[in-house]
């Protein structure tokens, strides 16, 4: 997509987003002081599970190419990729927060306690192409992604509400042997 705000999804007036698997691909936004994958603003908070934000761009060059966290907003990514945007992936200047765990961040972010890393995520191309699955072994590739197993191993701790319904991020994998990867 290709919009003047937050290319993927722009978040504002104190609303509370999540995004779970989600893929942010090739997005770009247009206006200054925005995000190619996702720009939040007015007191937002957004929650980010499982998702890769790969090739998205802000225009102005002046703001996060992946994630834009502005106006007293906050944000929290868990188990995700943020790889390959431009300028840079996140930008959450003073006032704003941008907390991130088990997340593969080109660039780095973070304490060393959130167990981030900032390594190469060996995308390779699907069925159709699209360049967001990660490498692996046991598919054929030579190599595996550092993102393979990395991500949080207590998913089943991390719930939210759905209606009435508590649900947990261990119901959103299509991993079948018990461990988490980094990213959708």
């Amino acid at each position: 997509a290709n919009t003047w705000y937050g290319g993927g999804a722009h978040v504002e007036s104190e609303s509370e987003v999540r995004f779970i698997n989600c893929l942010f691909v090739d997005n770009t936004a247009g206006q200054s002081n925005s995000g190619g994958g996702i720009s939040t603003g007015s007191s937002s908070n957004s929650q980010i599970y499982n998702c890769t934000f790969n090739g998205n761009e802000s225009v102005y060059g002046t703001t996060g190419g992946a994630l834009r966290f502005a106006d007293s907003s906050s944000g929290f990514i868990l188990n995700s990729i943020l790889w390959d945007n431009l300028p840079d992936e996140i930008s959450a200047p003073v006032g704003n927060t941008a907390l991130a765990m088990f997340s593969d961040i080109q660039g780095g972010w973070g304490e060393p306690a959130h167990n981030n890393i900032d390594a190469n995520p060996l995308f390779v191309p699907g069925l159709h192409g699209n360049n967001h699955f990660l490498a692996h072994i046991a598919t054929g590739s030579f190599l595996n992604s550092p993102c393979i197993d990395a991500g949080n191993a207590n998913a089943s701790s991390v719930c939210f509400s759905v209606g009435e319904v508590d649900d947990c991020l261990d119901n959103y994998t299509t991993r079948t042997d018990g461990v988490f990867d980094t990213g959708t």
